[in-house]
């Protein structure tokens, strides 16, 4: 039975990304172990894995002695387990867990690449991160990217034949069991909702989604705004931020919840707003597709591919943003017929079902670990 390491930083991405690969992974024979950050897992990732390491020092933000003492950690982890096979994903998790799977001789090292961290970065620290990420990726035997756009920008910077999109992209797809279009109504609407769901940080582009919402306001009246997710602690919005979202009367902020709850609220919008300034292809993007929901996001690397090509009205030149609030506006007062909803579904179904996602990835692992073993 195959060993199986799986390192990614934060708890949130265990919850939301890796657990439906560590699931699809378990059924096949092999022992499935995870490293990460501290906070909540879900049972059901507690259930389908070995052991769990969670390290204190482990966080998303740099910090030289705290990355020192994860890395001493994850060495002695992967001395003790010694896989087969070493999965890391996000820039910190990938760059230690890279490093540590390589001085311990793990055979079999793939980076998944869910995003290029230092793209908007500049001066030292754009040498400093994308450096990291060359290390990762000339220590990783195998690495995947999680969609077209960022294949052919990492691929502009690094020339190697390690890197591979599998299918159309994604890291776990969207489970259409769960997001999935409403049925037709004839109810009369009192509100029109537009929301958001993902991190609360300005990596994702907050303060322009409050800063539309306020214009928007003084020209429909009857305009909502529902916030979904958490917090994000390790890239704050500013306190007044924060109290202005929450003191104001037309907006709803929803802590993190769970998928089913999730695809609900999406259902009852009439458009997803998602102003992410650096995107590796955005999750949520096609489960508001699933359910024939159109985002509006910034035409940036990654957003480009979980956008559908008669939809590309919903991609906004980055940072233009009188033609995003025309646009929104345009669309609120003229959005999606029910049958163009189920075009939307459908082509996300096509591309980025979950189960059609997961088949791909099982299927790579699985060659892998064959044209290794066939090569011994």
């Amino acid at each position: 039975m195959k060993k199986i390491v799986f390192m990614v930083t934060s708890v949130q991405s265990v919850n939301i990304f890796t657990v439906a690969q560590i699931k699809s992974l378990s059924t096949h024979t092999s022992k499935i172990y995870l490293i990460c950050g501290t906070g909540f897992i879900k049972r059901e990732v507690k259930d389908i894995t070995e052991e769990i390491f969670q390290l204190p020092k482990l966080l998303r933000r740099s910090n030289i002695i705290f990355d020192f003492i994860s890395l001493i950690q994850i060495t002695i982890i992967l001395n003790r387990l010694k896989p087969d096979l070493a999965i890391y994903s996000t820039p910190k998790s990938a760059f230690l867990g890279a490093l540590a799977s390589f001085l311990n001789r793990t055979p079999i090292r793939i980076y998944q690449v869910w995003g290029v961290r230092w793209q908007n970065l500049s001066g030292i620290k754009l040498w400093v991160v994308r450096s990291a990420d060359f290390i990762t990726i000339k220590l990783s035997t195998k690495i995947t990217v999680v969609s077209k756009s960022v294949f052919e920008f990492i691929g502009a910077y690094y020339k190697t034949n390690k890197l591979v999109v599998l299918g159309s992209g994604s890291t776990a797809g969207v489970d259409m069991q769960i997001f999935y279009p409403d049925k037709p109504s004839v109810a009369l609407r009192t509100k029109v909702k537009i929301g958001y769901a993902g991190r609360i940080s300005n990596d994702k582009g907050i303060t322009d989604l409050y800063n539309l919402f306020i214009k928007l306001t003084s020209q429909i009246p009857n305009l909502y705004l529902e916030i979904i997710g958490d917090l994000d602690l390790e890239d704050e919005i500013s306190k007044e931020l924060v109290n202005d979202i929450n003191s104001h009367s037309k907006i709803r902020w929803i802590q993190d919840t769970q998928q089913d709850k999730l695809a609900v609220h999406i259902r009852s919008w009439d458009a997803q707003i998602f102003l992410s300034r650096r995107e590796g292809l955005g999750n949520v993007i096609l489960e508001a597709g699933a359910c024939g929901i159109p985002t509006f996001c910034w035409d940036i690397i990654g957003t480009r591919d979980a956008i559908p090509s008669f939809a590309r009205n919903f991609l906004i030149p980055f940072a233009d943003t009188n033609l995003l609030e025309k646009s929104v506006i345009n669309y609120l007062d003229s959005p999606l017929s029910q049958s163009e909803k189920t075009r939307l579904s459908d082509w996300y179904a096509e591309n980025f079902e979950q189960k059609k996602v997961l088949s791909k990835f099982i299927e790579f692992i699985n060659d892998t670990l064959k044209v290794y073993h066939g090569s011994k």
